[in-house]
C-alpha cells in the first residue's frame, strides 16, 4: 500500500474532517452563473468541487467549470493539471441528472464553480454546486481524496449494482 493511502475504515472516518460550502445555490439556470467563492484557508488544501444537474432542455448545453482566485475577486478557470478527474464536461440531455466531482489540487485560496448557458434567457436546467473542503488539520493529500472517491464509487456499485459515470455523487460522499 502506498504511503499516502489509508485503510478504508480510516479513510471513511476522515470524512469527519471535511466540510461542504455552497458555491451555487439550487436554481433554474437561465444565464451564466458565477458561484460564490469558498475560502479554502490560508494554507490552501485539496478540495472537491461538485456540480449537480437535473433535467436539461433538448436545445441547451451548459458548461460547468471550476475557477480559483487568490483574492476572491478575480477568478480564472482552473487548468486541467490542477484537477484530478480533468475538466468538468458539458451538460446536455444525453448526460443530465448527474453529479460531477473533481479534486482541486491548485494553490489558490478561493474556489468556485461557474456555469455558462449557451442559450441565455431560456431556463432549462436546475443546478447547484458545492465545494467540499478539507479541514486544515486533516492535511489530506490529493491521492487520499482520489482514494476516497474510488472507495465511494466501489460502495455505490456494491449497493446499486451499476457504476456511476466516472464520478462520485454528493449523496455518496456525505452518506
Amino acid at each position: 500500500m502506498a504511503a499516502d493511502r489509508l485503510p478504508a475504515a480510516e479513510l471513511i472516518a476522515s470524512l469527519l474532517a471535511f466540510s461542504a460550502a455552497p458555491s451555487i445555490a439550487p436554481q433554474d439556470v437561465a444565464a451564466d452563473v458565477d458561484g460564490d467563492g469558498v475560502d479554502l484557508g490560508v494554507d490552501s488544501h485539496p478540495a472537491i468541487a461538485t456540480f449537480h444537474s437535473a433535467t436539461a432542455s433538448a436545445t441547451t448545453v451548459f458548461t460547468p467549470l471550476i475557477a480559483d482566485s487568490a483574492d476572491d475577486i478575480t477568478f480564472a478557470p482552473v487548468a486541467a493539471g490542477n484537477l484530478i478527474g480533468g475538466l468538468m464536461v458539458d451538460v446536455a440531455v444525453a448526460n443530465d441528472n448527474e453529479t460531477q466531482a473533481r479534486i482541486y489540487t491548485g494553490g489558490k485560496r478561493y474556489l468556485r464553480v461557474e456555469v455558462s448557458d449557451d442559450a441565455a434567457g431560456t431556463p432549462a436546467l436546475l443546478a447547484s454546486a458545492e465545494i467540499i473542503k478539507t479541514a486544515p488539520l486533516s492535511a489530506a493529500k490529493p491521492a487520499q481524496l482520489e482514494q476516497l472517491l474510488m472507495e465511494l464509487d466501489r460502495r455505490a456499485v456494491a449497493s446499486r449494482g451499476a457504476a456511476p459515470a466516472n464520478q462520485a455523487t454528493l449523496a455518496a460522499i456525505i452518506a
